[in-house]
C-alpha cells in the first residue's frame, strides 16, 4: 500500500484534528472548520447553518468546502493547509515535504482516526428552544395548522391541551435555526411545530410541519444546522415513561408510530393515559430509548408497510430482542423477545 492509499484509510476526519482544524458535528455528520484555504468558519451566515464550512465524503477519504468549493483527498487537505493549493500542484520539493508529514505522523493519525464517532450531538440551544417555545401559539388558534389537522381527523383540541404541537406566528421568537431558505419559518408554510425529547424526557428539538395548501419542497424540515437524531415524539405518558415516573392510568402497552400525522391520531385517542405512545423517524430510535421501555411491557410497532416502516420495526425488535418485553407488529403478528 502507497503511502497516499494509507493517508486515504486514515480518513480526513483524523488529518484535519492533527493539523489543528476543528471538528464538529451538526445535523448527525461531522463537518469541518475553518477551511485552509478561504477561512470560513460556518457554512452559511444567512441560512444559520452553523456546520463547519467543510463536509467529509461517506466514506472519509475526500472532502468538499461548501464556501469555495475546493476538494480532495486527505492528501489535499494538508497540501492546502501547508501550502494553500492541491497536491498535485506543488512542486517535487513540496509533495516531498507532505509524504513526510504523513511519514511522521502516523502513530498520532491512528488515534484520532475514529474520533468523530465520539462527537457530541448538537442541538438547538436549550435557552433559545425553551424560549421560542414559550412563544409559539396554541395550535387552534393558527386557522391554517387547525384545519390541518382537522383534516386528518386529528382533535386539535387534545393536541393544543396536552401540548403535542403547537403553531409559530410573526410573534414568536425567531432564532437562526428556525429557518429555511433564508426565510424564518414564520414566513413559510412550515407553521405546525412538534417538540421531540431525548431519552432522558427533555424537551431537545423540534420539527417543523408543512401546512400551506400549496405543495411543498419537503414536508417536514429541521432546525438549520442542527441535529434532531437521538430524538423522539412522545405522548404523555410516554414522557413518563422516559422520565421514569409511569402515570397511574399505564397499561403496560405502547404504540410506537412513523412520522407525525399518526403519532398525532395514537396520542389523541389516549385520552385516558392508558398506553403509551412514541412517533419515530429516521435517526430517532436508539438504545437509549430501549432501555427506558418497561419490562413485561407489550410493544405495537404501527410503523408504515414499507422499506422504512420495516427498517424501523427491525430496530424496534433488534433493541428490544434481550428483554422481557412483547413487540407486536400492528398486523397482529407479534414476535417474544
Amino acid at each position: 500500500m502507497s503511502w497516499i492509499d494509507k493517508a486515504s484509510e486514515i480518513g480526513v476526519i483524523a488529518v484535519a484534528e492533527h493539523l489543528g482544524l476543528e471538528v464538529v458535528q451538526y445535523s448527525g455528520h461531522p463537518s469541518i472548520k475553518p477551511c485552509p484555504s478561504c477561512g470560513s468558519e460556518i457554512r452559511s451566515k444567512s441560512s444559520g447553518d452553523k456546520r463547519g464550512p467543510i463536509g467529509p465524503r461517506k466514506d472519509l477519504k475526500g472532502f468538499l468546502c461548501h464556501r469555495c468549493k475546493i476538494s480532495g483527498s486527505p492528501v489535499d487537505l494538508v497540501a492546502f493547509k501547508e501550502y494553500g493549493v492541491r497536491f498535485k500542484s506543488l512542486s517535487r520539493e513540496e509533495k516531498d515535504n507532505v509524504q513526510q508529514w504523513f511519514e511522521g505522523n502516523w502513530g498520532d493519525l491512528g488515534r484520532y482516526e475514529n474520533n468523530y464517532k465520539n462527537l457530541e450531538p448538537q442541538y438547538p440551544d436549550s435557552q433559545e428552544l425553551e424560549t421560542f417555545w414559550k412563544t409559539c401559539i396554541r395550535i387552534t388558534e393558527s386557522k391554517i395548522c387547525r384545519a390541518w389537522i382537522e383534516q386528518r381527523w386529528i382533535d386539535p383540541e387534545i393536541v393544543a391541551l396536552y401540548n403535542y404541537g403547537t403553531a409559530i406566528d410573526g410573534s414568536t421568537a425567531k432564532f437562526p435555526w428556525a429557518t429555511f431558505k433564508k426565510k424564518n419559518w414564520s414566513d413559510t408554510g412550515y407553521q405546525a411545530i412538534f417538540p421531540l425529547y431525548n431519552p432522558q424526557g427533555k424537551l431537545t428539538s423540534v420539527r417543523a410541519r408543512w401546512v400551506s395548501y400549496q405543495k411543498p419542497l419537503s414536508k417536514v424540515i429541521n432546525p438549520s444546522g442542527c441535529e434532531v437524531q437521538g430524538t423522539i415524539l412522545a405522548d404523555r405518558q410516554a414522557l413518563a415513561i422516559l422520565q421514569e415516573k409511569p402515570l397511574d392510568d399505564y397499561d403496560g402497552y405502547i404504540v410506537i408510530t412513523e412520522g407525525d400525522p399518526d403519532y398525532l391520531s395514537w396520542a389523541t385517542r389516549n385520552k385516558e393515559n392508558t398506553f403509551a405512545t412514541f412517533g419515530v423517524f429516521s435517526g430517532s430510535w436508539n438504545n437509549d430509548f430501549a432501555s427506558k421501555i418497561p419490562e413485561h411491557s407489550k410493544v405495537v410497532v404501527a410503523t408504515h408497510y414499507d422499506n422504512d416502516g420495516e427498517k424501523y420495526f427491525r430496530q424496534i425488535f433488534d433493541s428490544l430482542k434481550d428483554r422481557n418485553v412483547k413487540v407486536y407488529r400492528s398486523n397482529n403478528k407479534h414476535l417474544d423477545v
